[in-house]
C-alpha cells in the first residue's frame, strides 16, 4: 500500500472510509477475478529468486540451447574421422611362391589425412562447442532478465491496482454522499452527476488495471513455463539496485563473437592444410599350403597429392569471405551494443531524475495538494469540481511516479543483462 494519498484521505471525518476485506473481495468478483478463499491459500507465493529458479529449471527454449551446446560438445571426437580401414585377399595364377605353389596374398591398407588436418578439426569442433555453450548463456542471461522484468511489471500493476482500487472506493462515497446531498437539497444536480461520472470512470479504471494484472501474470508464466499456481506478494515497489558500470567486453555477446572470429582463423588454416599430401600405409602377408612354405611380408608408405585444386581453393576462398563476415559482424554487434548501453544510461538518468523528484518534491506536493483542497473545499474557497481536480492532480503525481520508478527498474534490468 502506498501511503501517500492514504495519509491524508483517511483523515477525513465525513467521508471517512476504509477498504476492508468486503470490498476487496467485492471489487475483484466484479472484475471477474475473485477467488476463493482457499484456492487462495492453496496458491504459493512466488519470489523473484524462485520465479527464476522455475524458469531456468522448466523453460524449454533455454533446454534446447543447453542440449544444442551438449550435442556439440559430443561432436569433438569425431575431428578424428579417419577412412575405413581396407582389407584384402589377392590369389593370382602368376603370384608362385618358392616352393612352386600360387600364393594367398592377405593385405590392410588405410589412409590417412596430413596430420595437421586432424588437430585443426578438433580444434574448430571445439571452438564450435564453446560457441554453442556461449550461446545458452546468452540465452540464460535473456531468460533472467525477461522473468525480472516480468515480476517487476507484476508488482508495478499490483501497487497501481492498489491505489485504484483505493479512489475508486473513495469515490463511490463522493457519490453516494452527493447523491444524499443532492436529495436533501444542498447541492445542484450538477455536482451529483459529476461525482458520479467520476467514480463510473475510475471503476472503469479498477476493471482495465485488474485486466492488466491478468496480462502481466500470463506474460510471467510464459517464461516460467510451470502449471503450478502462484502469487506475487503485494509489495510497495522498490527501485532496482543498479549494478554500476559495465565492462562490455564481458558481455557474453562479445565473448561469442570474438569465440567466432578465432574460429573462422581456424577455418583457414584447417583450409589450408587440406592441400598438404594425404598418407597412405599398406601391409601384406603371403604364403601357401605347398611344401616348406614361407612368408612374405610387404610394406608400402606413399602419399596421395592433389593433382585438380580447383574444390579445395573454392573452399579455402569461402573459408576467408566468411572470415570476414565474421570480422564485419563482430564490430557491428560491438558499436550497436555500445549505442544501446549509452541510449540506455540516458533513459536511466532520465526516469532516475523522475523518481528523485517525486522523493524530494512530488510526494510532499501531492500530499499539500490534497490537504489545501481539503480545507479550501470544506471552507467554502473552492467548488465540488475544483477540489475534484485537486485530487486528480495529486493523483496524477503519484501515479507518474509508479510508471517512472516501473521504467527506471526495467531499464536497470536491461543494463544489468545487457544484449541485442
Amino acid at each position: 500500500m502506498l501511503p501517500v494519498l492514504y495519509s491524508v484521505f483517511e483523515k477525513r471525518k465525513k467521508f471517512k472510509f476504509r477498504p476492508n476485506k468486503s470490498l476487496l473481495i467485492l471489487l475483484l468478483a466484479s472484475s471477474g477475478l475473485l477467488l476463493s478463499e482457499q484456492s487462495v491459500a492453496q496458491q504459493k507465493e512466488l519470489t523473484l529468486d524462485q520465479a527464476i529458479e522455475w524458469a531456468l529449471l522448466n523453460n524449454n527454449e533455454l533446454k534446447s540451447y543447453e542440449l544444442k551446446a551438449e550435442k556439440s560438445k559430443s561432436l569433438i571426437p569425431t575431428a578424428f574421422n579417419i577412412d575405413k580401414t581396407s582389407f584384402y585377399y589377392n590369389y593370382e595364377g602368376y603370384n608362385i611362391g618358392e616352393n612352386g605353389q600360387i600364393l594367398n596374398v592377405f593385405g590392410v591398407m588405410q589412409n590417412f589425412q596430413f596430420p595437421s588436418v586432424y588437430s585443426l578439426q578438433k580444434k574448430v569442433n571445439q571452438q564450435q562447442y564453446y560457441m554453442e555453450d556461449l550461446n545458452f548463456q546468452i540465452k540464460k542471461r535473456d531468460l533472467i532478465k525477461e522473468v525480472s522484468q516480468r515480476y517487476y511489471k507484476v508488482v508495478y500493476i499490483q501497487n497501481k491496482q492498489s491505489l485504484i482500487l483505493y479512489l475508486d472506493s473513495l469515490y463511490r462515497n463522493f457519490a453516494t454522499a452527493a447523491q444524499r446531498r443532492f436529495e436533501l437539497g444542498e447541492t445542484n444536480n450538477l455536482e451529483k452527476l459529476t461525482a458520479q461520472a467520476k467514480r463510473n470512470q475510475l471503476n472503469t479504471l479498477a476493471l482495465q488495471v485488474a485486466d492488466n494484472i491478468d496480462a502481466a501474470y500470463q506474460a510471467l508464466k510464459e517464461v516460467l513455463q510451470v502449471d503450478s499456481s502462484f502469487v506475487i506478494k503485494e509489495d510497495e515497489l522498490e527501485p532496482v539496485l543498479f549494478p554500476g558500470n559495465i565492462n562490455l567486453e564481458e558481455i557474453p555477446g562479445n565473448q561469442y563473437f570474438s569465440e567466432a572470429q578465432r574460429m573462422t582463423e581456424t577455418m583457414v588454416n584447417l583450409e589450408k592444410n587440406k592441400f598438404l599430401p594425404d598418407l597412405q600405409l599398406e601391409y601384406y602377408l603371403a604364403t601357401n599350403k605347398g611344401p616348406v612354405p614361407n612368408f612374405y611380408n610387404s610394406y608400402t608408405v606413399g602419399i596421395a597429392i592433389p593433382l585438380w585444386f580447383g574444390s579445395q581453393k573454392a573452399n579455402l576462398r569461402s573459408s576467408k569471405l566468411q572470415k570476414d563476415i565474421v570480422s564485419r559482424e563482430a564490430a557491428s554487434y560491438s558499436l550497436v551494443l555500445n549505442s544501446k548501453y549509452k541510449q540506455l544510461q540516458s533513459k536511466l538518468k532520465q526516469y532516475k531524475r523522475a523518481v528523485d523528484y517525486y522523493n524530494n518534491t512530488g510526494q510532499m506536493l501531492a500530499q499539500e495538494i490534497v490537504k489545501s483542497a481539503e480545507r479550501s473545499y470544506y471552507g467554502g474557497e473552492i467548488n465540488f469540481f475544483q477540489y475534484i481536480q485537486s485530487l486528480d492532480e495529486a493523483t496524477t503525481i503519484v501515479l507518474d511516479y509508479l510508471e517512472n520508478l516501473n521504467n527506471y527498474n526495467q531499464t536497470v534490468l536491461e543494463i544489468k543483462y545487457l544484449n541485442y
